[in-house]
Protein backbone atom coordinates (compact mmCIF):
# COMPACT_ATOMS: atom_id res chain seq x y z
CA UNK A 1 0.00 0.00 0.00
CA UNK A 2 2.86 2.61 -1.21
CA UNK A 3 -0.04 4.83 -2.35
CA UNK A 4 0.99 8.50 -3.80
CA UNK A 5 -1.14 11.07 -4.81
CA UNK A 6 1.01 11.82 -8.29
CA UNK A 7 -1.71 12.50 -10.19
CA UNK A 8 -2.70 15.78 -7.87
CA UNK A 9 0.62 16.92 -8.57
CA UNK A 10 1.04 16.67 -11.67
CA UNK A 11 -2.17 18.76 -12.20
CA UNK A 12 -0.59 21.86 -10.76
CA UNK A 13 -1.05 21.45 -7.29
CA UNK A 14 1.82 22.54 -4.95
CA UNK A 15 0.35 22.59 -1.58
CA UNK A 16 -0.72 19.14 -0.74
CA UNK A 17 -2.40 17.98 2.72
CA UNK A 18 -2.47 14.42 3.48
CA UNK A 19 -4.73 13.35 6.56
CA UNK A 20 -4.07 10.12 8.19
CA UNK A 21 -6.31 8.49 11.27
CA UNK A 22 -5.73 5.22 12.90
CA UNK A 23 -1.68 4.50 12.85
CA UNK A 24 -1.19 1.07 11.50
CA UNK A 25 0.93 0.14 8.87
CA UNK A 26 -0.85 0.52 5.87
CA UNK A 27 -1.43 3.60 6.86
CA UNK A 28 2.43 4.47 7.37
CA UNK A 29 3.16 3.03 3.68
CA UNK A 30 0.40 5.92 2.57
CA UNK A 31 2.20 8.50 4.63
CA UNK A 32 5.59 7.16 3.02
CA UNK A 33 3.91 7.24 -0.38
CA UNK A 34 2.87 10.66 0.08
CA UNK A 35 6.25 12.67 1.11
CA UNK A 36 7.96 10.21 -1.67
CA UNK A 37 5.61 12.30 -4.42
CA UNK A 38 6.02 15.48 -2.85
CA UNK A 39 10.01 14.86 -2.48
CA UNK A 40 9.49 13.74 -6.18
CA UNK A 41 8.06 17.20 -7.38
CA UNK A 42 10.42 19.97 -6.59
CA UNK A 43 7.91 23.10 -5.37
CA UNK A 44 5.45 21.25 -3.88
CA UNK A 45 5.04 21.25 -0.20
CA UNK A 46 3.08 18.83 1.56
CA UNK A 47 1.53 18.54 5.06
CA UNK A 48 0.72 15.58 7.40
CA UNK A 49 -2.73 15.93 9.52
CA UNK A 50 -2.33 13.13 11.70
CA UNK A 51 -6.17 13.04 13.19
CA UNK A 52 -6.21 10.06 16.03
CA UNK A 53 -9.35 10.90 18.02
CA UNK A 54 -11.66 13.65 18.16
CA UNK A 55 -11.46 13.65 14.51
CA UNK A 56 -14.21 16.33 13.68
CA UNK A 57 -13.32 18.90 15.65
CA UNK A 58 -9.30 18.69 13.89
CA UNK A 59 -10.48 18.35 10.69
CA UNK A 60 -12.82 21.62 10.96
CA UNK A 61 -9.82 23.07 12.69
CA UNK A 62 -7.42 22.60 10.25
CA UNK A 63 -10.19 23.54 7.21
CA UNK A 64 -10.96 26.88 9.29
CA UNK A 65 -6.79 27.71 9.20
CA UNK A 66 -7.59 27.30 5.21
CA UNK A 67 -10.35 29.51 4.70
CA UNK A 68 -8.38 32.04 6.62
CA UNK A 69 -5.76 31.86 4.84
CA UNK A 70 -3.19 30.50 7.35
CA UNK A 71 -2.70 27.30 5.21
CA UNK A 72 -2.84 27.34 1.33
CA UNK A 73 -2.80 23.56 -0.01
CA UNK A 74 -5.20 23.37 -2.83
CA UNK A 75 -5.45 19.31 -2.80
CA UNK A 76 -6.41 16.80 0.10
CA UNK A 77 -5.24 13.43 -0.36
CA UNK A 78 -6.62 11.17 2.39
CA UNK A 79 -5.85 7.56 4.20
CA UNK A 80 -8.58 6.21 2.79
CA UNK A 81 -12.22 6.56 1.03
CA UNK A 82 -14.16 7.31 4.22
CA UNK A 83 -11.95 9.93 5.44
CA UNK A 84 -12.54 11.71 1.67
CA UNK A 85 -16.09 11.84 1.55
CA UNK A 86 -15.77 12.88 5.60
CA UNK A 87 -13.24 15.66 4.41
CA UNK A 88 -15.42 16.86 1.41
CA UNK A 89 -18.51 16.70 3.64
CA UNK A 90 -16.48 19.42 6.42
CA UNK A 91 -15.16 21.30 3.16
CA UNK A 92 -18.61 22.14 2.01
CA UNK A 93 -20.15 22.76 5.41
CA UNK A 94 -17.21 25.36 5.79
CA UNK A 95 -18.19 27.21 1.97
CA UNK A 96 -15.83 25.51 -0.11
CA UNK A 97 -16.56 23.39 -3.46
CA UNK A 98 -14.82 20.32 -4.45
CA UNK A 99 -13.26 20.35 -6.97
CA UNK A 100 -13.47 24.03 -7.52
CA UNK A 101 -12.08 25.11 -4.40
CA UNK A 102 -10.49 22.06 -3.17
CA UNK A 103 -9.23 18.74 -5.04
CA UNK A 104 -9.79 15.61 -2.87
CA UNK A 105 -8.40 12.06 -3.33
CA UNK A 106 -9.23 9.25 -1.46
CA UNK A 107 -7.93 5.48 -1.29
CA UNK A 108 -9.16 2.32 -1.26
CA UNK A 109 -11.58 2.32 -4.23
CA UNK A 110 -14.52 1.39 -2.41
CA UNK A 111 -17.79 0.81 -4.08
CA UNK A 112 -19.20 4.01 -2.52
CA UNK A 113 -17.05 6.24 -3.73
CA UNK A 114 -18.19 6.25 -6.90
CA UNK A 115 -22.05 6.69 -5.59
CA UNK A 116 -21.43 9.83 -4.16
CA UNK A 117 -21.60 13.71 -5.66
CA UNK A 118 -19.21 14.49 -6.95
CA UNK A 119 -17.39 10.71 -7.24
CA UNK A 120 -14.56 10.20 -5.89
CA UNK A 121 -11.52 10.42 -7.22
CA UNK A 122 -9.08 7.43 -5.27
CA UNK A 123 -6.29 5.58 -5.94
CA UNK A 124 -6.92 1.02 -6.26
CA UNK A 125 -5.08 -1.72 -5.20
CA UNK A 126 -4.76 -4.50 -7.60
CA UNK A 127 -6.05 -7.21 -4.98
CA UNK A 128 -6.02 -10.28 -6.42
CA UNK A 129 -2.30 -9.80 -7.39
CA UNK A 130 -1.91 -8.44 -3.78
CA UNK A 131 -3.38 -11.88 -2.83
CA UNK A 132 -0.91 -14.34 -4.85
CA UNK A 133 1.92 -12.39 -3.59
CA UNK A 134 0.64 -13.33 -0.03
CA UNK A 135 0.23 -16.80 -1.54
CA UNK A 136 3.31 -16.88 -2.94
CA UNK A 137 4.98 -15.85 0.63
CA UNK A 138 3.16 -18.44 2.81
CA UNK A 139 3.90 -21.70 0.26
CA UNK A 140 7.81 -20.26 0.60
CA UNK A 141 7.09 -19.64 4.40
CA UNK A 142 6.04 -23.49 4.35
CA UNK A 143 9.21 -24.82 2.73
CA UNK A 144 11.61 -22.63 4.20
CA UNK A 145 10.23 -22.07 7.91
CA UNK A 146 13.83 -19.91 8.62
CA UNK A 147 13.66 -17.93 5.33
CA UNK A 148 14.30 -14.36 6.23
CA UNK A 149 10.53 -12.86 6.12
CA UNK A 150 10.09 -10.60 3.29
CA UNK A 151 7.94 -7.06 1.97
CA UNK A 152 6.24 -6.80 -0.57
CA UNK A 153 4.92 -3.24 -2.06
CA UNK A 154 2.33 -3.23 -4.11
CA UNK A 155 1.52 -0.80 -6.80
CA UNK A 156 -1.39 1.42 -7.35
CA UNK A 157 -3.57 3.23 -9.66
CA UNK A 158 -5.35 6.35 -9.86
CA UNK A 159 -8.63 5.92 -10.41
CA UNK A 160 -10.55 8.65 -11.94
CA UNK A 161 -13.79 10.74 -10.30
CA UNK A 162 -14.87 14.00 -10.57
CA UNK A 163 -12.72 15.27 -6.99
CA UNK A 164 -10.18 16.64 -8.91
CA UNK A 165 -9.35 20.05 -10.88
CA UNK A 166 -6.69 20.60 -12.57
CA UNK A 167 -4.54 24.08 -11.88
CA UNK A 168 -2.31 25.92 -14.37
CA UNK A 169 1.43 24.89 -14.33
CA UNK A 170 3.56 26.64 -12.32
Amino acid sequence: RGGSPKAIAVDGHRSLLYIEDQLRWTTIQGRRGFLATVEDHPGTRGTVLAIRADRDRLLNAEIIRRRRGEADWTAVFTVNDTMAIRTMGALEAAGLRVPQDISVIGFDDLLYAAMISPPLSTMTVDCAMLGRQAITLLLRRLAEPNAVPMQIDCAVRAKTGSTIAQLAQV
